[in-house]
């Protein structure tokens, strides 16, 4: 029986034969296809967001930091000369499929650090052109109000539960907890730390958005979906965060982070008091998010569960080891105060 997107993607590609070839399910929050037309290997991408300006803005996005000189994987235009199409209220765009090679966390070495690291000044550098107002969607201040009215339809689900002595259940309410008395001692806000301009960055990048070659070093860049403008600090440390923490120890590898931030500064100079400002800023953001929460109580999503428990141990290590975090950053002498 062919599957109900082929007949979609047939409509709007020239093509006379189009196969679902198999699901891939990398992403949390995301379908994605393996599909061939008239013999042919593409992925079709099926987009969280749904709204069409949303759409058109992480597709502006790619090509200005394609014309930038950042090897983005760009989609291919349909029939009709638009890199994109609906189908049942949903955004779906068909790329290239490259046979690149994804790095796991814990398997980076210095090669690949030092390359994610050049990368990401050569995006902000891009970025840094793209004029006020490039797209719409601007980094929000954390919310303590919306986080205390989340929590409060979060617990009682969490507590309902507790009667099949699921340690999920009983995780995610230590966790809530653990969150909600640092929202209600904390009183700074976002625009207490200066974090530099806002200017177009990626979003949302880290090891599993880019690909590598067989020398470590990134090839393409993808996933363009939390596009935004915003200071580019925030996403310099959001990405030490994701690759330069490792699991086995419940820390940052310190050596790691001075790799990524020497990388970094040598293509484009970040003042160390902007970095250790976006720390503190990350750190309150952290425990002000209660995305995977309301994923699993909320809508019902449970491809989320198996982040939930590594998550926690992060959010922990960020509290435990700040300190030593923020001391590290003190200490590198290259930096610019």
């Amino acid at each position: 029986m062919q599957h109900p997107l082929a007949k979609v993607v047939k409509v709007n590609f020239p093509c006379t034969e189009v196969k679902i070839l198999e699901k891939i399910d990398l992403g949390y929050l995301t379908e994605n296809y393996k599909v061939s037309l008239d013999g042919k290997v593409f992925f079709l991408k099926c987009y969280r967001q749904e709204n069409q300006d949303q759409i058109d803005e992480i597709h502006r996005a790619k090509h200005f930091f394609a014309d930038g000189g950042i090897p983005v994987i760009l989609p291919i235009k349909n029939n009709v000369g638009i890199p994109y199409f609906s189908h049942k209220n949903r955004f779906f765009a068909l790329f290239p499929f490259i046979q690149g090679i994804i790095i796991a966390r814990d398997a980076l070495t210095d090669t690949s650090i030092k390359s994610l690291a050049q990368m990401l000044a050569k995006i902000h550098l891009a970025g840094e052109n793209a004029a006020d107002g490039f797209i719409q969607t601007k980094m929000k201040p954390w919310d303590r109000e919306k986080f205390m009215t989340d929590s409060l339809q979060i617990i009682p689900k969490i507590v309902e539960n507790l009667n099949n002595r699921n340690d999920f259940d009983l995780e995610a309410l230590e966790i809530v907890m653990f969150k909600l008395l640092r929202v209600l001692k904390e009183s700074k806000i976002l625009s207490d730390f200066d974090l530099g301009t806002y200017q177009l960055i990626h979003g949302d990048y880290h090891e599993k958005n880019v690909f590598f070659d067989n020398h470590h070093e990134v090839t393409h860049v993808f996933d363009f979906e939390k596009v935004v403008m915003a200071p580019r600090v925030t996403e310099i440390i959001r990405t030490i965060d994701y690759v330069c923490y490792r699991n086995n120890n419940a820390n940052w590898d310190y050596d790691l982070i001075e790799v990524f931030l020497y990388e970094y500064n040598r293509l484009f100079p970040v003042s160390k008091s902007k970095i250790i400002n976006a720390f503190s800023a990350y750190w309150i953001r952290s425990f002000h998010s209660l995305w995977l929460e309301k994923e699993h109580y909320l809508l019902g999503n449970h491809r989320i569960d198996p982040l939930y428990a590594g998550y926690y141990q992060r959010l922990k290590s960020l509290e435990h080891n700040r300190n030593q975090f923020l001391r590290k950053i003190k200490s590198f002498t290259w930096l610019e105060k």
